[in-house]
């Protein structure tokens, strides 16, 4: 019965072990999602600075015709474009594995409901077995008291009979000294009427 009953404790000791290190992958996978989305914002900022001196830039490389900084400048906005996608990319990613932990732990957490409320069903049940032996255990001690006392009455009943038996032994031993003596009178009477 321990055993039965060791096994749900310790699956659920094992699911509550698996759920704290969902739980910590989550915080640590919201965490990583700041810090993407903190930096896809300095990547923007920069971008759109980049931007900004790319059009001063370009104004001043119209005057100048300097085609080889636009060039470069136009270079590192696609890079800073290709990281920015690149980023939003890892957070879609971190996103979608977010939603699947959360479905994991939903369902772990039904789960973990269903073997408590399972396992208060079992210790309703283990407290009416308690229950029932424990009246069976005190019929046992009344039964056993009622055959004790029956025996003390028998017992008693039986010595009763020893001692009626020795007084109806000892009566007619009496008897048949009282017969010996009758036929003898009987027979002394029977003489002298003759």
């Amino acid at each position: 019965m321990t055993n039965q009953l060791d096994k749900p404790k310790k699956w659920e000791d094992n699911l509550s072990s698996h759920l704290e290190q969902r739980h910590k992958s989550l915080n640590k996978l919201e965490a990583e999602i700041g810090e993407y989305k903190e930096e896809v914002s300095a990547l923007r900022s920069k971008l759109e600075e980049a931007r900004k001196q790319a059009q001063g830039t370009e104004k001043i490389m119209e005057s100048l015709v300097i085609i080889g900084h636009v060039d470069e400048a136009k270079k590192e906005k696609n890079t800073m474009i290709c990281q920015i996608k690149a980023k939003d990319e890892e957070i879609l990613k971190l996103k979608f594995d977010l939603n699947l932990l959360k479905a994991e732990t939903c369902k772990s957490t039904r789960i973990m409901e269903e073997m408590e409320s399972s396992l208060a069903k079992e210790n309703e049940e283990i407290f009416r077995m308690k229950s029932y032996i424990i009246s069976l255990k005190t019929e046992e001690n009344e039964v056993i008291r009622i055959k004790d006392e029956f025996e003390k009455q028998l017992a008693k009943k039986n010595n009763g009979c020893e001692i009626l038996e020795e007084e109806i032994i000892s009566l007619r031993k009496k008897v048949e000294g009282m017969d010996k003596f009758l036929k003898s009178s009987q027979a002394l009477d029977d003489m002298l009427s003759d």
